[in-house]
């Protein structure tokens, strides 16, 4: 027996696809969308998700920042490369850093301050991303 591809299904799950690009397309023009680059995700396999930081001059306390605060309605990590970007909701990528592994990032100059993130796993974003509906 030989492969007989349904064209009916094939054509359904495309225009699935089809309309989450349409959909995030028409998010950017009008919306915020937040992009980030990672620089070592390809290599630990997980990206930062800022959730607080420490005021400057500050260690008794921390105050909501990142994704905490972002006004964006889709999160997007582009590649070093220039190649690629992987892109999901915002909503969805909150879920995700809620049960994630906390990070703690060190001040990394005088003009930045110390953040607490979480370390969301690609693997988890792309599972998420084509996941059955």
């Amino acid at each position: 027996m030989t492969y007989q591809p349904a064209f009916d299904i094939d054509f359904r799950r495309g225009l699935v696809g089809e309309q989450l690009t349409k959909t995030f397309l028409n998010d950017l023009a009008g919306s915020l969308i937040e992009v980030k680059t990672d620089y070592r995700a390809h290599e630990t396999g997980n990206v930062y998700v800022e959730t607080h930081q420490y005021p400057k001059g500050q260690r008794e306390y921390h105050q909501p920042s990142g994704i905490n605060l972002s006004n964006a309605n889709w999160y997007v990590f582009a590649g070093q490369a220039n190649t690629g970007f992987i892109a999901i909701k915002k909503a969805e990528l909150l879920r995700l850093a809620i049960t994630a592994p906390r990070a703690e990032i060190a001040t990394a100059n005088i003009n930045s301050n110390q953040t607490h993130g979480r370390l969301v796993r690609i693997e988890d974003i792309i599972a998420t991303i084509y996941r059955q509906a």
